[in-house]
């Protein structure tokens, strides 16, 4: 019992005065670009940038720009007895890049997620699903882009 209290001292002590700090916090800085491009699917571009939360600073002519590609793919991945497809794999990817003022490429990445949706005979129907499902996987694609663009700015 008396180990596992110095331990603990001992990891507070060490954590505290070793310069670790955790990268997502409550309140982060934001995120200044001069130029933000987000290209591709315009109807998952706009919810992306959104999402992102970067901030435009146009006045600021040395900062960095972000560019963005966003694109989504469907991929048929059950049939059924009668040939019809049943479910289909929704794989959104989004490719960016940080320039400097120069516009010499600083990082470059990408993210990606699939989710598979059961569709039935309603087309319409399929296609609102699709759409929200393309929508929803938005989300953890931003959530990553945004920790590497904290880490690669840092």
């Amino acid at each position: 019992m008396k180990i596992k209290k110095v331990f603990g001292l001992f990891l507070i002590l060490f954590l505290t005065h070793c310069g670790f700090s955790p990268i997502f916090l409550g309140d982060q800085k934001p995120i200044y670009f001069s130029k933000i491009e987000i290209t591709g699917q315009q109807d998952l571009a706009f919810p992306l940038e959104q999402k992102l939360g970067l901030i435009k600073d146009e006045k600021n002519l040395k900062g960095n720009q972000f560019n963005a590609q966003v694109f989504s793919t469907e991929e048929t991945s059950q049939i059924d007895a009668r040939g019809v497809p049943t479910e289909t794999t929704v794989k959104l990817t989004v490719s960016f890049e940080i320039k400097d003022k120069t516009g010499l490429v600083v990082y470059s990445g990408s993210a990606e997620k699939s989710i598979r949706v059961a569709i039935t005979d309603n087309v319409s129907n399929n296609i609102i699903i699709k759409n929200n499902s393309k929508v929803s996987l938005l989300d953890p694609i931003a959530q990553s882009i945004k920790f590497k663009i904290r880490t690669a700015l840092k």
